[in-house]
Formats: structure tokens, sequence, C-alpha cells
């Protein structure tokens, strides 16, 4: 198996090891790309919304060169095999309650490769909280009434329960009123609101809970958002974590990923070039828009479809400019500082274990998962923020202390990452949006420029930083696309002297 020059291991006895084996490893990177052709469409990213862009074009027929910064296909999603273990280096859980990957799931298959994170492991070490310096221990029925009553009473905001005001929340502006007022709030408001109604504990709890999802300077992060996620995730704490953190693929994300990357290759349509980054893209002529690559190539198409990240558009120079609006928005996105870190330990007993835990520039959400590298330990799943915890890459022995200082019979042999904070291509993780900047920007973020359009997870209507919300964004594309690549050309009109 190929190894992708992105992901790290760390061992005690071995130190840190740069690059991870994964069938996402694209090997030749390049196939008939050309920069003497003018292909129908130009596909920029091979994450999801590009893979599905690329797979619905070429299924009609259409020529597409798919041109990807990094070696590999997927993304912020795609599966390392390390010591015989599949670790998923980002994306990872699904539902069936997300219509769009459900789709994909069924189209090619995978309903049988459905697997279980959890596991109810009869001796397993009980969860833990940490909060004042201290840890405490609760039993499953302790923690879920905690964990049940905490998240209930943060989402009862005005004191309505969300799907009065919110019904529909893969449409977020069908309550125009509602949606900006609750926007323009953060996290931090809410969580003031509730100083004082909440236990110590069940502020930590909720605090590591939201800071899993969305970093822990709360004050940046928007109220609504967290509010939408949590409706689309069933508005309980169980149903929350089962579409959350629970229901995994077999096939791990990159047997799903390299499915929908076959199916575009197999129709002799597809061209591509992996390990090319993005410089420009010019769309001042209607007829033909051109893409700049770093190695100094240009290529050209009569359609461009962009989904690089988000956080990644203000590197990329446009030609014209991008409207005011659209460009404010880039301008002013923000980077999700949550690391992600598996953390093989010894033993079986942390299967069924999690922990939280939050104080001053500190988080750290923990949990086992039932499948594990040797049958023997277990993977812990952990994400975290904040400088007392730092970046695995320059602080692993600390991080090795940090974790067995979670409880004393833990013991640390290895964790797998990949760094998303500093990597050119995403500069931070899965996209949170601060107060204020949904309602404002999220249509114009959408909206496609000339014969550019925009798709990303970064900024679907539903599950927006989910797989799912990439997916989306590459059907609508693609569709835009074809229904453009099917108008005939507009000329302008000619005045007769």
């Amino acid at each position: 198996m190929l190894s992708s020059a992105e992901g790290f291991e760390y061992t005690p006895t071995e130190g840190l090891k740069a690059g991870l084996p994964t069938p996402a490893v694209i090997d030749p990177h390049e196939l008939n790309a050309s920069t003497t052709e003018t292909y129908d469409a130009i596909v920029i990213g091979a994450g999801y919304a590009g893979l599905i862009t690329a797979r619905d074009l070429t299924s009609q027929g259409r020529k597409v060169l798919l041109i990807e910064g990094r070696d590999r296909i997927g993304g912020r999603t795609w599966t390392s095999y390390t010591d015989g273990h599949a670790y998923e280096m980002g994306g990872t859980w699904i539902h069936w309650h997300q219509p769009h990957l459900w789709t994909e799931v069924t189209r090619y298959g995978l309903n049988n490769q459905i697997k279980d994170s959890l596991e109810i492991y009869p001796e397993s070490a009980p969860q833990s909280t940490y909060t004042g310096g201290s840890r405490k221990d609760w039993s499953p029925a302790e923690i879920t009434a905690m964990q049940e009553k905490s998240a209930a009473t943060f989402f009862a905001i005005d004191g309505k329960h969300p799907t009065e005001w919110l019904p529909y929340p893969h449409n977020p502006s069908y309550n125009r009123a509602d949606y900006v007022k609750y926007d323009r709030m953060s996290v931090q408001d809410r969580l003031d609101q509730l100083d004082g109604v909440l236990s110590e504990e069940e502020m930590a709890f909720t605090k590591a809970n939201l800071g899993a999802l969305a970093g822990i300077d709360f004050a940046q992060i928007s109220l609504f958002d967290m509010v939408q996620r949590w409706l689309l995730c069933g508005t309980t704490q169980e149903e929350y974590m089962n579409h959350m953190v629970r229901y995994k693929l077999k096939c791990g994300q990159t047997g799903l990923a390299s499915c929908i990357f076959d199916d575009a290759r197999s129709t002799g349509k597809l061209s591509y070039s992996f390990s090319s980054s993005l410089q420009a893209i010019n769309s001042s002529d209607p007829r033909r828009a051109t893409v700049t690559c770093a190695d100094g190539r240009t290529f050209s198409a009569r359609q461009v479809v962009c989904t690089i990240p988000l956080t990644v558009l203000r590197s990329v120079r446009f030609f014209p400019e991008l409207p005011p609006l659209k460009a404010e928005a880039i301008a002013k996105a923000k980077s999700n500082l949550i690391r992600k870190l598996h953390v093989q330990v010894e033993g079986k007993q942390w299967k069924s274990w999690a922990g939280a835990k939050f104080a001053e520039e500190e988080l750290l959400m923990v949990m086992g998962e039932s499948h594990s590298p040797s049958g023997k330990d277990t993977n812990l799943v952990a994400f975290h923020d904040g400088a007392n915890i730092g970046d695995p890459r320059i602080k692993a022995k600390e991080l090795v202390k940090y974790f067995e200082g979670l409880h004393p019979d833990m013991k640390v042999k290895r964790f797998v990452f990949a760094d998303y904070i500093d990597s050119p291509f995403s500069k931070g993780g899965w996209c949170v949006f601060q107060p204020d900047y949904m309602s404002k920007y999220l249509g114009a973020l959408q909206e496609p420029v000339g014969n550019v359009k925009f798709a990303s997870g970064d900024y679907s209507d539903g599950w927006r930083g989910f797989i799912d919300g990439a997916i989306e964004g590459g059907i609508i594309a693609a569709r835009a696309v074809e229904q453009d690549l099917r108008s005939p050309p507009r000329h302008p009109k000619l005045t007769r002297i």
C-alpha cells in the first residue's frame, strides 16, 4: 500500500514518523491532463464535493479535469491502515439520516459495510469528567442523566424547543427573524444565561461537548450553528451521539470515496492531476475559464467548480475579483482549530470509556472504540484544543504524559493523526461559523460567479462541516454546470448601422 505525504504516527519507542499508508493515494498521479484541450469542466479538489461533481458530470458524458493539491482523494476525509488497523483521519461517522451520503452508500451497495463504534463492555473503566483539577467517575445511568439534562437545558433557548422556530433544519433561513436573532448570538451568550442554572459538572460537560465540535472560543461560535446541528441529530443527547460518533464504514471512508472516483474514471471522460496546487482562476471570458497551478501550468474549461475549503479560498487569486459580499465572507472566515488524535492505549478496559474535560485554555473530549488495533488494546478517539494540550507533532512526549494522567491505569502505545491546522490545503478543521456570519454570508458563498461554481461542505444548507454537506454541494454544482453547458452560448447583440 502506498503512503500519503500527509499524516503522522508517534510511538514512545520510535518517535515521530511522517506519512501514513492509505489506499487513497492515486498512482500514477496524473492522467491525460492537457494544457491544450478545453474541457467541459475543471473540478478543483478531490474531496467528497469534488468527487461527486466529477462523477455526476462524467456520467453525463462531460469531459472533466480533476485537479487536487494532495497526493490522494478524500480531502479532509481519508482512511489510513497503520499496524493493520483502519484509522479515520478526518471525517468518520455516518448516519442514515444524512440523506445525500446515504444515497451514495445505497448506490454502491455499502449498506452491509456499517459498523458500530459503540460497545457496552462490562469490564470497562467508568466514564470520567474532569473539573477543578480532579477526576469524577460516573455510572452509565448517572452520566446519561447528566448529559441529557445539560443538553436539553442548553438548547431550550428562550424556553422553546428548537423545533418550534426551526422546523426544517435543511432550510436554515425558513424562519428569517429567528435565524438572524440566534445567529447573532454566540455560544458564550447562551452559556452566560445558564450561569448558576447548570452545576459545575453540567457546565463543564456542556462546554466540552460544544467545544469538541467548535473549539474553545465560545464568543466566536454562532449559537444558531450549534442549534441547527442539534436539530439534525435528533434533539436528544443519545441521538446526538448516535448521529455524530457512532456508525462507521467497515471499508473506511476511503472505500466510499474510491467507489465514487472509480465510477468517474470508468467513464473514460475523467482526466486528473494530483499534487497540483491551485494558484489562480480566471473567468473573465464567459466562454472559457482558465485555472493556473503553482507549477505554472494553465488549464482551460467551459466551466469550473471550486470545492476547496472556505479558509483556503483567500489564498486563491480570482480574475476578475469576486463580488464584494463573497470576497468579504472569504476574508472573514475563521478556522476551526480543533485537533483529532487517535490514541492507542493498552488494555480492553477503555472500549466503553469516555472522558470530558474543560478548563481555561484546555478542552478534551475522548472516547473508546469497539474496534481496536490488536483486539487486546483500545483505540481512543480524542478531540482537543487549547495551549495546554498543544500540537502532537511538537509535544508528543508531553501528550503521552497528559493522557496517562487522565487515569492511573492508562498506558499510551501510539498516536496516529493528521495535521489540518497548518496544512495549506485545509487551514483548519471542519467549518464552524462565528456569530452574525451565516445569516449574512451563506447565500453569497453558495452563489456562482460567471462560469465558476462553488461547492463545499463548509457552506452547505444542511449538514455543514460534514460529509453529507460536501456531497450536497457537489450534487448542486454538477447540476448547475450541466444546465449551463446545455444552454446555448450567449453572444452580444449586433447593432446594425
